[in-house]
């Protein structure tokens, strides 16, 4: 399925018309979020949906990323794991890599990116959701 808008109306607003729908979708259990920019391993998404199903308390669940840049050597962020870390390194860092992550579709009612926050749509929800009972993962 291909969604398009009528009019570019920013990244945030794209982002929750395709959650909304995706959420809509029977049968839909997990969502994964990626940007047309963005590489996944081959084997990311049986990881992450075998990680959720052995782990029914985790809600979101992201990976470490390696960044590859023209002219640079690849890096590989390391990503806390267990949902405390997580929290508590978010007020200093966004530690959840955007284009890894994967959450339940049953949640999503919960993810709603500001429009209003054009550069910080994902920080800005990450940590409005450390507020909530939602548990968080990342594999590293």
């Amino acid at each position: 399925m291909v969604l398009k808008n009528e009019k570019n109306s920013g990244v945030a607003f794209s982002l929750n018309h395709g959650l909304k729908r995706a959420a809509e979708l029977d049968g839909v259990k997990y969502i994964a979020r990626m940007d047309s920019d963005d590489i996944s391993l081959k084997e990311r998404l049986m990881v992450q949906v075998n990680f959720m199903e052995s782990n029914p308390d985790v809600d979101i669940c992201g990976t470490n990323m390696l960044i590859l840049k023209q002219n640079s050597e690849p890096k590989v962020i390391a990503m806390p794991t267990v949902d405390s870390m997580i929290r508590f390194n978010m007020m200093f860092y966004c530690c959840l890599g955007h284009p890894t992550l994967m959450f339940k579709s049953s949640k999503v009612q919960s993810m709603i990116y500001n429009e209003d926050e054009p550069l910080l749509e994902d920080y800005d929800l990450w940590l409005r959701l450390c507020a909530s009972n939602l548990r968080f993962a990342n594999i590293g």
